[in-house]
C-alpha cells in the first residue's frame, strides 16, 4: 500500500485474529496487503492482542503420525473423591504425563477427561499402569481413535464476539485514536514491522 492512502475498508482487531489464525507464519507485511492496511497497524493491533490476552502463543502443528504418535486416545476418569481441591491435584498430576496433550474437568458420569497421544497401544497401558498409581482413580474409560473428521485449533469468531474483542482493544488503544506512545510502542517503519 502507498503511504498516505488510507485502507478501502474499516478493518477491525478481530480480523486480524482471523487471518492469525488461518496462517500465523505470515509477515505484518503480507497481513497489510491482505487486510488492506498498514504493516504498523498490523504491528500494534497484534502487541495489544497479545497484551490483552487474545493471543496465547504462535506454535507448529505438527503431525503426529510422521512422528510416530499414530494413536490417539481419549480417556474418562472418575474420581473416588470428587473434592475440587482434590481434583485439581489429581488433574495437574496427570498432566505431567509423557504425551498427554488436554485434561478437562467434565460434567457428566465422570470427572476428568484426558487426550492422549501415543505410539500404539502399549503408551496406553503405560499411561492407565501410571493412573493405577494415585488411588482418587476409580475407573478408566478408554476411547482409541479408529479415524479422525476434522481436528482443529481454529476458533470461529463469530460476529457478537468480534465486536466484543474490537471494543476492547479500541478501549485499550487500538484504534489509533490514542496518541503512538500510548500504545506502549515506538512509531515502527514498514521494514521493522516485517517479522
Amino acid at each position: 500500500m502507498a503511504r498516505g492512502r488510507r485502507p478501502k475498508h474499516e478493518t477491525n482487531p478481530s480480523d486480524l485474529l482471523r487471518a492469525l489464525q488461518a496462517d500465523s507464519d505470515r509477515t505484518d507485511k503480507e497481513l497489510a496487503g491482505l487486510l488492506g492496511v498498514y504493516p504498523t497497524w498490523i504491528h500494534r493491533r497484534k502487541r495489544l492482542l497479545r497484551d490483552r490476552g487474545y493471543i496465547r502463543a504462535n506454535r507448529a502443528i505438527v503431525d503426529t503420525e510422521k512422528i510416530g504418535l499414530d494413536m490417539l486416545a481419549f480417556i474418562a476418569l472418575r474420581l473416588k473423591d470428587s473434592d475440587l481441591e482434590r481434583g485439581r491435584k489429581t488433574a495437574e498430576w496427570i498432566a505431567k504425563f509423557e504425551n498427554v496433550q488436554e485434561v478437562h474437568h467434565v460434567t457428566g458420569d465422570f470427572d476428568i477427561l484426558v487426550k492422549l497421544r501415543g505410539k500404539a497401544a502399549r503408551d496406553q497401558r503405560r499411561f492407565l499402569a501410571h493412573l493405577s498409581v494415585d488411588g482418587n482413580i476409580e475407573r478408566p474409560l478408554t476411547l482409541i481413535v479408529t479415524g479422525t473428521v476434522i481436528e482443529t485449533t481454529e476458533i470461529v469468531i463469530n460476529e457478537r464476539d468480534a465486536l466484543a474483542v474490537d471494543a476492547d482493544i479500541s478501549r485499550n488503544g487500538g484504534d489509533g485514536s490514542e496518541p503512538e506512545a500510548s500504545l506502549g510502542t515506538e512509531p515502527v517503519s514498514d521494514d521493522e514491522a516485517r517479522d
